[in-house]
Parts: structure tokens; sequence; C-alpha cells
């Protein structure tokens, strides 16, 4: 249950996280 319960949450975050780490990977090459 808590497995689940947490797979779940891992998923939303790597979800909401993805375009923020390329987002921010795009700004760090621009900075770069």
């Amino acid at each position: 249950m808590g497995k689940g319960k947490y797979r779940g949450k891992e998923s939303n975050s790597k979800t909401l996280a993805g375009p923020v780490i390329q987002l921010r990977k795009g700004t760090s090459q621009k900075h770069g």
C-alpha cells in the first residue's frame, strides 16, 4: 500500500520535474 502511494507520487513528481529539468538544462546551456 505504502509503496503504491509512493510510486504514484514519484510518477507525479517525475511528470512535473521532467519539463522543469529540461528547461533548467536549456537555460544552463544558454548561460554557458
